[in-house]
This record gives C-alpha cells, sequence and structure tokens, in this order.
C-alpha cells in the first residue's frame, strides 16, 4: 500500500477512535441529563407544593428536561431530608427547604447537618413581624425595649420559628419575657387584639391586612432590611438587636454536587422566579417581591436562621 494512501487511513482512524472516546466525556458534562426531582416534605397544594409547581414550567422549558415534585411526608423534613441523603450527588436531585428543616437539624435530629447541604437559590422570604395592638401599653419599639415587667408574647407553638424568634428578641434586648403559645395565627391576632396579651410574633403575610385596617402596629421587622410595604417600621437590627428570623422557602443541594451544575441550577431557578407565573404568585400571597434571591444571599441566610434556632432551642432544652 502506498505510504500516502497509509497515512490517510491512520489519520481517519486515529480521528474516529478520539470521537468514540470523547463522546461519553462530552455526555457527562450535558447537564441536566434527565429528569430533574424536586423532593419536598409537605402535601399538596400548600405553600411549599404551590412554589414548586408555579415555577416547573418554566423550569422545564429554560433545562429542556421534564421537572417532577416528589412528596416525601412526614419526621419534620427527616424523611425528605433522608430521601436527598441517599441520592447521588449530581444535582439531578434537588429539595425546598423550610424552616422546619433547619429547626430540625438544629434539634439534633435531622439525617442531614446544615453543613451538608448548600443552598442554591431563595424562592420565598416571609419576615417575622412584632406587632402589637394600636393604642395598646407597649405599641412602640421604645416602649417594648423599655418594659419593666415581663413581657406577655403571643407565639404559634411552643418550639416553632416565632417563639424563637422571641427567646431571641427578648434575650438580645436585656427585656424579660412571658411566653404564650397558642394554637395559629387567627387564635393569636385575636387574643392581642382582646388584650390577653401584649404582642406577637407574626408573619408579614399574617398581619399586613390587620395593620393595614388599622387594628394592628408594627414593632419591629426581624429581616435584614426594611420592606417596602412597611418603610417606617425598623428593624430588629436597627434597634441594637441582632435577631434575625423569616419563614423562607429556598432550593437546596447536596454537598458535593459539582459547582458548575449548582450554577445552571441557580440560573435556571432565578431566571423562572422572575417570570410572569411566579411574579403573580409573590403578589397575590403579599410575599416581599425581593424574595427570590441567589445562592450568595440564600446560603448564608439558610446558615444563621439555623444557628440562632439551636442557639434558641438548646436553651429551652429542645435539643438533643
Amino acid at each position: 500500500m502506498p505510504s500516502t494512501k497509509r497515512t490517510l487511513l491512520s489519520c481517519a482512524a486515529l480521528i474516529a477512535a478520539i470521537g468514540v472516546i470523547g463522546t461519553p466525556a462530552l455526555a457527562q458534562d450535558d447537564f441536566p441529563s434527565g429528569p430533574l426531582e424536586i423532593v419536598t416534605h409537605a402535601s399538596a397544594g400548600g405553600g411549599t407544593d404551590t412554589t414548586v409547581r408555579t415555577l416547573i414550567p418554566d423550569l422545564e422549558k429554560d433545562l429542556g428536561v421534564p421537572v417532577s415534585v416528589n412528596m416525601k411526608l412526614g419526621g419534620s423534613g427527616r424523611v425528605a431530608m433522608n430521601y436527598l441523603r441517599s441520592r447521588p450527588e449530581d444535582g439531578q436531585t434537588i429539595m425546598l427547604v423550610t424552616p422546619t428543616h433547619l429547626y430540625t437539624m438544629a434539634q439534633g435530629r435531622s439525617p442531614l447537618g446544615i453543613d451538608d447541604i448548600t443552598g442554591i437559590a431563595r424562592a420565598s422570604d416571609d419576615p417575622l413581624l412584632i406587632v402589637a395592638k394600636k393604642g395598646s401599653a407597649i405599641d412602640s419599639s421604645d416602649a417594648l425595649l423599655q418594659a419593666k415587667t415581663p413581657v406577655k408574647w403571643g407565639v404559634t407553638h411552643v418550639g416553632s420559628i416565632d417563639h424563637a424568634s422571641a427567646e431571641m428578641f427578648a434575650k438580645k434586648a436585656g427585656i424579660k419575657l412571658s411566653v404564650v403559645p397558642f394554637e395559629g395565627g387567627g387564635e393569636l391576632v385575636t387574643n392581642l387584639m382582646g388584650g390577653n396579651i401584649d404582642i406577637a410574633s407574626l408573619n408579614l403575610t399574617e398581619a399586613m391586612d390587620s395593620i393595614e385596617r388599622g387594628d394592628l402596629d408594627a414593632i419591629a421587622i426581624m429581616s435584614d432590611q426594611r420592606v417596602d410595604t412597611l418603610p417606617d417600621t425598623p428593624t430588629a437590627k436597627e434597634l441594637g438587636v441582632d435577631a434575625e428570623f423569616s419563614t423562607v422557602r429556598g432550593f437546596v443541594a447536596m454537598k458535593g454536587v459539582p459547582e458548575e451544575h449548582l450554577k445552571t441550577l441557580e440560573t435556571a431557578l432565578l431566571k423562572a422566579m422572575q417570570g410572569d407565573r411566579y411574579q403573580t404568585l409573590l403578589k397575590n400571597t403579599g410575599m416581599p417581591m425581593s424574595s427570590p434571591a441567589p445562592a450568595d444571599v440564600w446560603d448564608p441566610q439558610m446558615h444563621k436562621i439555623n444557628t440562632n434556632a439551636a442557639e434558641v432551642l438548646q436553651q429551652l432544652g429542645m435539643t438533643n
């Protein structure tokens, strides 16, 4: 065989070999390479479920793969966390986290710790307000900070995020506290209006109707910055009290998922949150429009909520 022909055949064979070898490597970098699974701990129809399902159409369009919700109920988020831990660390399975997960972790009752997961993007941020009946003895931040007798502070359930917020605020502000637990926000507001308690912790979305009607005053907000709907309400930090608490929902993955996969997910989630469907959901639920946030905001916030929870729950003797 002439040398020129042999050379051409050798080159063709080498190119073919490179193609065969290179194909799997390219496939491995193709993310997502199949359906995306979002794990939740809540039942269908609630706020957590609605958050995910509202985002799915835009996520599927952007990522080009099917997106499904896998509800793993029970154990205050433990079942969902255990499932996430069992999945490959490739980013094809992510989870929507709420304070339920973070408090379960803080109590030492979770299969995962806060350092086992990494935040991808925040979907909602509903900060806690300290509210009082308009015209009551404690209807301003100054009156609260100067209270000499134990403040009757209404919360929903012992060990809840609003209970933790009350304990943390009182400790950092140096005021005495008498916690009064109720079964839900409606009962809490009724007792606040009836004068059975002095103040209460309520989410922004729970309190806004009563504030707008003039029934309640917002004394302080436990977020890192003021919100547009209550521009005159100071943050706890502005009052010299380091107490930041919010009912959040945000997406996480296991540590170990490749950084480029996390970035792809973050970009797609944030894009979906800016879509008409999700923006309408935020408006209709009264959630702050600043709720969507990238990983560099969400991950530190998630850690801080967990740290605050651990501190308060340990103080209350509610950790393992």
